[in-house]
């Protein structure tokens, strides 16, 4: 006998809203009919979790004045973003005091106001996990973004902080917490802020960060990195090399030799090529390191006098082959002078290819070599290749059609069925070049 979902008893439908968060049960259940609502308004929810992302109008005003206005205390983390539901980090705040969330520790806010990050921060002194996304800020504020979130008094107790912006910040001279172990910057921050960090973070462990510079102010760069203090508990650095002159990057690198992992992203100048992709530079780097573990490395480069076979071998000696490190050299035969250098397994979730034949080293024994990828961007070409690669976790696909020719539809189908898994996709975008 099968029985649909609404005849199933109060006590049984009681138990699954048991085993379901807030948010999960508010988006599913919600609004379904009179009777659910009633349920979801007697169970014991589960607080710990206040996630409020894509919540619509409705079902955020019953999130907060059914549930969480009389179930504070419980909160641990909470999640508040303005996209969705615009205006929601303001209502929110205006509805409650953060201050009465006494047990609250980790904060995520989707595009804030400066003002209302900053509210409610100075109300969260007990946080030891604080996540900030910025897309679009006042031209007023826009310079000063890095200062805003690093500079204004930190809670004390914060342990994990992360910062994505979609644009360039500068960072000046900050006050030193103690307790920050675990920084990320996904904006575009000058090389020289780099040092202030270190100042204002003595104690930081984990660092990930995009840099930009100026090409041609070495002297500056070599300056500041002999005069600096470097963090002496720093195990994990991950860069995105995004215009810094290689050789600044490399005196940094050889002065970080506690170093537990290293992961190095790159779309290599014009005049910097030889730098980024000189094995002997990158082995007395590595060398340098006696407690490393991981190294990652993500170079994209364009240059014509190269040779991929040379290119290759110059990473397959016997240092590389004893420390394990495989690196992968590849570049599409019609576009030969651009080369894509990275380690597997590959480490970033996002991956860019060609449905055409590829020049590769790669021999492929790697059976996880691109399990971390969920963001594959694939040109499709009129060229298909005799092998193909499967990238088995891919949860979102951008299919960009580079051919002047129409492509066949059965074609493409048969391609992508041998490289990803259908029912994995939760996302397709397809576009035109």
């Amino acid at each position: 006998m099968v029985l649909l979902f609404d005849e199933l008893p109060n006590e049984i439908i009681l138990e699954i809203f048991d085993l379901l968060n807030t948010s999960d049960l508010i988006r599913s259940f919600y609004k379904l009919n009179n009777r659910i609502d009633k349920l979801i308004s007697e169970t014991t929810i589960n607080l710990i979790n206040i996630d409020l992302t894509n919540f619509s109008k409705y079902q955020f005003n019953y999130c907060c004045e059914q549930i969480v206005s009389t179930n504070y205390n419980q909160v641990r983390s909470l999640t508040l973003s303005n996209i969705c539901t615009f205006g929601q980090i303001l209502v929110f705040t205006s509805m409650y005091d953060i201050g009465q969330f006494s047990n609250l520790q980790s904060i995520t806010l989707i595009e804030p106001e400066v003002r209302q990050y900053l509210v409610i921060i100075q109300k969260s002194p007990k946080i030891t996990y604080l996540s900030v996304t910025l897309n679009e800020v006042d031209e007023i504020e826009e310079k000063d973004v890095g200062t805003i979130i690093l500079s204004n008094p930190l809670p004390p107790l914060l342990k994990t902080l992360k910062l994505f912006y979609n644009g360039q910040i500068s960072i000046g001279k900050l006050g030193t917490h103690f307790n920050l172990q675990y920084l990320t910057i996904i904006a575009d921050c000058y090389f020289t802020d780099l040092f202030h960090i270190f100042d204002c973070f003595p104690c930081i462990n984990y660092l990930e960060i995009e840099l930009i510079g100026i090409q041609s102010d070495i002297d500056t760069y070599l300056f500041t990195i002999n005069s600096s203090t470097m963090p002496e508990h720093l195990q994990t650095l991950k860069i995105n090399n995004l215009s810094v002159n290689f050789r600044a990057i490399e005196l940094l690198l050889m002065r970080l030799n506690q170093l537990k992992e290293l992961s190095y992203r790159s779309i290599a100048s014009e005049n910097n090529n030889d730098a980024h992709t000189d094995s002997n530079r990158w082995q007395s780097i590595l060398s340098s390191y006696p407690l490393l573990e991981k190294f990652h490395m993500d170079i994209i480069i364009e240059d014509n006098s190269l040779d991929i076979c040379e290119l290759s071998s110059s990473f397959q000696t016997q240092y590389w082959l004893y420390h394990r490190w495989t690196i992968i050299c590849e570049s599409s035969v019609n576009n030969s002078n651009v080369y894509h250098l990275y380690t597997i397994p590959y480490s970033n979730s996002i991956f860019s290819t060609s449905s055409e034949n590829l020049q590769s080293t790669s021999v492929l024994d790697v059976s996880n070599a691109y399990d971390t990828i969920n963001y594959l961007n694939l040109n499709l070409t009129s060229h298909w290749p005799f092998i193909t690669r499967k990238y088995l976790n891919v949860h979102t696909l951008e299919l960009v059609n580079t051919s002047t020719n129409l492509l066949s539809s059965s074609s493409v189908i048969s391609y992508l069925n041998k490289t990803i898994i259908f029912s994995n996709l939760k996302h397709l975008i397809i576009q035109n070049d």
